[in-house]
């Protein structure tokens, strides 16, 4: 896929050998030098980089973007993904890795490669963008590879994983599979108790003290009373000192409710008023002294 990119974005001959090497073996290198096991197998091996580079020269001189042509290459990048999953996944864990860090550079095997050349031409990497399963196909071949490993059968897992990738890259591509994009969790708000906020509306402002209802007088946690009655209310300052004050009747209390009420229903005519064009009372009485 990396003479793919290297024609779209209109390279050169060299561009379409670099683009095509670190595609197909960048993420190889990055394996071995990892776990530290030798040179890079793709600068040993004598067929690694000579198909690399015989794949950035057919890119080169034939343009890729065919019906068919798309369809053969995602098959052969889905069977390609599927073997260095596993072949990434099997040599972390015969060089004596534990089995997260097995799977980690098999993924890192499989992609890495495209996520360095997506870096290099300015890119952010597809495997990071919501594209269809790509890095989660790898991952599912690494365990599976993982699991044939333990169960003694290497050779078999090579060929399963390969397949089974494979077509889980040709369905995912077919049928625009995608992981789920970010979502956001509310948590419910939680509001404050009843008696918490009479407690904070009756408490002293100065001092900031909340009054205690003295337990003998009959009071309530509330701080009301169980009748309408002398209960006698004490507040305790910051400096320790015990203060009296006076009840306050309930019918008081009522009476400024009611004014509270009146003086709201006023203003919701006043309101009605203006927004039905009616003239005020004193404009009225000033028109009838006119006349």
């Amino acid at each position: 896929m990396g003479g793919v990119i290297a024609r779209r974005m209109n390279f050169d001959p060299v561009g379409f050998v670099v683009m095509a090497i670190v595609t197909a073996l960048g993420g190889g290198i990055v394996r071995d030098l990892m776990i530290d096991q030798g040179p890079p197998v793709a600068t040993t091996n004598p067929w690694y980089l000579p198909a690399a580079i015989l794949g950035a020269f057919i890119a080169f001189l034939m343009p890729l973007n065919g019906k068919w042509t798309t369809r053969v290459l995602t098959v052969l990048d889905g069977l390609a993904l599927g073997a260095w999953s596993a072949t990434g996944t099997l040599k972390a864990l015969a060089a004596g890795l534990d089995w997260l860090p097995s799977l980690l550079l098999g993924v890192m095997t499989a992609v890495g490669g495209g996520m360095i050349r997506d870096f290099m031409v300015g890119q952010v990497p597809t495997v990071f963008r919501r594209s269809p399963l790509y890095a989660t196909a790898s991952l599912f071949g690494s365990v599976q590879m993982l699991v044939f490993f333990y169960v003694k059968l290497p050779d078999w897992g090579m060929f399963v994983v390969m397949f089974s990738v494979g077509i889980l890259v040709i369905l995912a591509q077919k049928y625009n599979l995608y992981l789920p994009g970010p979502t956001e969790i509310r948590l419910p708000r939680r509001r404050i108790p009843s008696i918490l906020r009479r407690e904070a509306r009756s408490a002293n402002p100065s001092t900031g003290a909340i009054p205690v209802v003295d337990a003998a007088a009959g009071s309530r946690t509330d701080g009301t009373t169980d009748s309408a009655s002398d209960a006698v209310t004490t507040q305790r300052d910051t400096g320790g000192s015990v203060t009296q004050n006076q009840p306050r009747p309930r019918a008081e209390h009522e009476r400024r409710r009611a004014q509270a009420r009146r003086v709201h229903h006023m203003r919701a005519q006043r309101s009605q008023a203006r927004t039905e064009g009616a003239a005020p009372k004193w404009r009225l009485r000033q028109t009838r002294n006119n006349r």
